[in-house]
């Protein structure tokens, strides 16, 4: 039997109500040769029954005991038979061109062992002149963004102890060892919603990224391939992330020490910003807690 070209993988927990779309969304793709293969975490609700509904022999059903998401991707890789392989979330989609745009930029490349992130980039971002391992640092890659060589997975997996943070910390593994490309076009919709497996403000989510950018600063594999302006601006918005957490849920002085430790760590244009965070905390918390919500839409 012929292998697919891409492996598409979702893990899901409890996303009965949800995952039909993500389902969906891959069903619809433009590109039909993929085997999708959706790792069920240990749900409690009706997660098995909804995917009973679909008659597609490229859907591949895996059941493991909960044990977070990195495990469940892993377990996804382990039984994918794709070239490339890409994810997805439960609560996510493709535009229907996803795999399309990323199988022209695998031929034309002459289908490297490589990882490929599709996320449209600002002209300031561009024009840092990131090099690859500060790439992977600074753009935010989402794992739903990627499609990376099946070889790379015998060499690479995702860290079965994390589940916030696992995703740059894989990537600054990968580039050490294989090329990157960006591509710069959006064929994901990532939702926000209430239900979020990381909700951005109501989680603490900025600490665990913090212990896994220290991780890789404190490295010697890394060492003089990351510059300090990027270790700097990394370290902040990490304290910029856990002050407005903080700030959010009312915890003033807590918000207000890591917020002028962000200010300290890399002072930018941004510091006025921060100060009027801080000042609302103080002052007007329903004005602050709209405009912290407004950022992450």
């Amino acid at each position: 039997m012929k292998s697919p070209f891409f492996s598409i993988i979702i893990p899901t927990y409890n996303r009965s109500a949800l995952i039909k779309e993500a389902i969906n969304s891959v069903i619809n793709q433009s590109f039909k040769d993929f085997e999708l293969i959706i790792v069920d975490d240990g749900s409690t609700d009706n997660t098995k029954e909804v995917l009973k509904s679909y008659d597609d022999n490229r859907i591949i059903y895996i059941y493991q005991d909960n044990a977070e998401r990195s495990v469940a991707r892993n377990n996804g890789i382990k039984n994918s038979s794709g070239k490339f392989i890409c994810f997805l979330d439960s609560d996510d989609d493709f535009k229907t061109n996803h795999l399309q745009l990323f199988y022209n930029e695998i031929i034309v490349n002459d289908s490297p062992v490589c990882m490929f992130f599709s996320k449209i980039l600002s002209p300031e971002q561009l024009d840092k002149s990131y090099n690859k391992y500060e790439q992977v640092l600074k753009y935010m890659i989402h794992v739903q963004e990627t499609c990376i060589h099946k070889d790379i997975f015998k060499e690479e997996l995702f860290d079965p102890k994390l589940h916030i943070g696992e995703d740059f910390d894989l990537w600054i593994r990968i580039v050490d060892k294989f090329p990157i490309y960006h591509i710069n076009e959006q064929t994901v919709i990532i939702k926000v919603h209430e239900e979020r497996t990381v909700n951005l403000l109501k989680d603490n989510v900025f600490a665990y990224s913090l212990k896994v950018f220290k991780k890789i600063y404190s490295s010697s594999s890394y060492k003089g391939k990351i510059s300090e302006r990027v270790i700097n601006e990394t370290i902040s918005d990490c304290y910029f992330g856990i002050a407005k957490h903080y700030l959010y849920n009312g915890k003033n002085f807590l918000g207000s020490y890591n917020m002028f430790k962000s200010i300290f760590i890399n002072v930018n244009s941004s510091y006025k910003y921060k100060i009027n965070l801080i000042l609302n905390g103080l002052i007007n918390k329903k004005k602050l807690k709209l405009i912290l919500e407004s950022e992450i839409k």
